[in-house]
């Protein structure tokens, strides 16, 4: 009865060790291909898409080493793998020598396997197979995405978010953003737009400004039974486009002259700026100041938890297209590194060994 209970026992630690197994592979590739279909946008997903590329051959070399030994992986024929299943009237034959011969020593195993390009043999499969195993790999994503809690992915990734945003001082950080921006004469370009942005508004909110003028004005409306709107509305008209034509005579001014005192008052402004953003004890208290105050706004999290559910419903909804960009980064991604492999008998050697 002990043995029984004890056999049970295993095949369940078996039976969750494998789940568990096998969840990490999904989870290695769904990491792999976020990252290299986000990669383009942002470089420092490159360690990531690099981590995870890593981490799924180093499982799938393991996982086919073993299971090869016994049974052909995932039902399928692959040439030299279920090699005890196919011997084992040569093993039964042998058990005496076995148990009396010490038949399993490491020179023998050895030897035995040295016979074997198992490498050669997956990475062949792979090539030929490679669309049937992303499928497959790929059926679960979904139920491994709904057993995920989304408030814990939420809670995570806002803990990461601010974590690194207090490791980083503020103000230097804009700083240096700053001058990296304007070094070079980069600012005169900053402020040539600048320039055309002011010139455009003044020149988009005539009636705005003829309105505030016209409401500034110190002439009545009416003077006993006389109406003095009309005038009102002359002189406002008339103050008005003295106004705008002057802001744009002297916007224009800036732009069309190069060597303009307001250009140059302008650099040096933004010099100082930047350099008390990058030493200022002032500017760096008021910049982590400014930092926490964001950092403990609720948006944030809010925005945290939306950063994943947005993230689980495009993986979702693009699965579910015929033409999948996961799906074909994945595919492009196995038959690459198993075509590299096959071709490079030295790594493959390597890898046997």
């Amino acid at each position: 009865m002990r043995t029984v209970e004890d056999k049970e026992l295993k095949r369940a630690r078996l039976r969750r060790l494998r789940v568990i197994a096998t969840g990490l592979l999904v989870a290695m590739c769904v990491v792999y291909a976020v990252a290299r279909t986000f990669e383009p946008r942002f470089a420092w997903v490159g360690f990531i898409r690099a981590f995870a590329e890593a981490a799924m051959i180093g499982a799938m070399a393991d996982w086919f080493a073993v299971v090869a030994l016994f049974r052909h992986p995932l039902g399928l024929p692959i040439p030299h793998t279920a090699i005890v299943r196919r011997r084992q009237a040569e093993v039964g034959q042998g058990l005496g020598a076995f148990i009396v011969e010490n038949f399993l020593t490491r020179e023998v195993i050895s030897r035995r396997l040295e016979q074997i390009d198992l490498t050669g043999a997956t990475t062949a499969w792979l090539l030929e197979h490679t669309e049937a195993m992303v499928g497959r790999i790929l059926e679960f994503v979904p139920r491994l995405l709904d057993a995920i809690d989304d408030k814990d992915i939420g809670r995570v990734v806002h803990t990461q978010l601010v974590e690194r945003a207090r490791s980083i001082p503020a103000a230097p950080a804009l700083g240096q953003v700053l001058e990296l921006l304007t070094a070079g004469d980069k600012h005169e370009v900053l402020l040539s737009q600048a320039l055309q942005f002011g010139d455009s508004i003044v020149t988009a909110n005539r009636k705005l400004i003829e309105r505030g003028v016209e409401k500034e004005l110190p002439i009545p409306k009416k003077v006993g039974p006389v109406s003095l709107a009309g005038v009102r509305h002359l002189v406002a008209a008339y103050v008005s486009r003295k106004v705008v034509g002057n802001l744009r005579d002297i916007l224009h001014a800036i732009g069309d002259d190069p060597d303009h005192p307001l250009r140059e008052e302008f650099a040096q402004r933004l010099a100082q700026f930047v350099e008390n953003l990058k030493i200022s004890t002032e500017y760096r208290a008021r910049g982590e100041k400014i930092k926490e105050e964001l950092l403990e706004n609720s948006t944030l999290h809010d925005y945290a938890g939306s950063v994943w559910s947005h993230l689980k419903a495009a993986i979702l909804a693009d699965l579910a297209r015929p033409e999948s960009a996961i799906r074909g980064h994945l595919v492009a991604m196995v038959k690459s590194i198993a075509g590299a492999i096959h071709e490079d008998a030295a790594l493959r050697r390597k890898l046997n060994d």
